[in-house]
C-alpha cells in the first residue's frame, strides 16, 4: 500500500500525517496499525489525453522506517484504512526530516 502525503507535522517523537491510502498493484488494499513503511519518494506524473494522472515513476527515493502508531479518520480512532481513504497517520520511526508534502510513502 502507500499513502500520499498531503502535510506532516512533528511533536515529539511522533510524525502526524494527512493524506489519502492507494492501493499498491495486486498486494493488500489496507494499511493498518503496525504495518512498517520503508520507502518515500516523489511521484513522477504524466497525463494521457483521457486526463487521468498516472505515475510513471518515482524519483528522490529514500529509506526510511516508519510504524503506524495510530490510525485517525473521519473523527475516530481506527486500526485500518483502506484504498481511496483519506486519513492522519501518527508514525515514529527513521527518516521523517526529509518528509514533505506531496511525498508517497511505500510498505514495501
Amino acid at each position: 500500500m502507500k499513502f500520499l502525503i498531503d502535510t506532516v507535522q512533528k511533536k515529539e517523537q511522533t510524525y502526524y500525517v494527512t493524506g489519502v491510502c492507494y492501493r499498491n498493484s495486486n498486494k493488500e488494499n489496507f494499511i493498518k496499525v503496525g504495518d512498517c513503511f520503508l520507502k518515500a519518494y516523489k511521484r513522477i506524473l504524466k497525463v494521457p489525453p483521457e486526463g487521468n494522472f498516472e505515475e510513471v515513476g518515482k524519483e528522490e527515493i529514500r529509506d526510511v522506517k516508519f510504524q503506524i502508531k495510530e490510525i485517525k479518520a473521519y473523527g475516530h480512532s481506527l486500526d485500518e484504512l483502506y484504498s481511496g481513504m483519506s486519513g492522519e497517520l501518527h508514525l515514529v520511526g527513521e527518516g521523517g526530516a526529509n518528509l514533505r508534502e506531496k511525498d508517497v510513502l511505500e510498505l514495501d
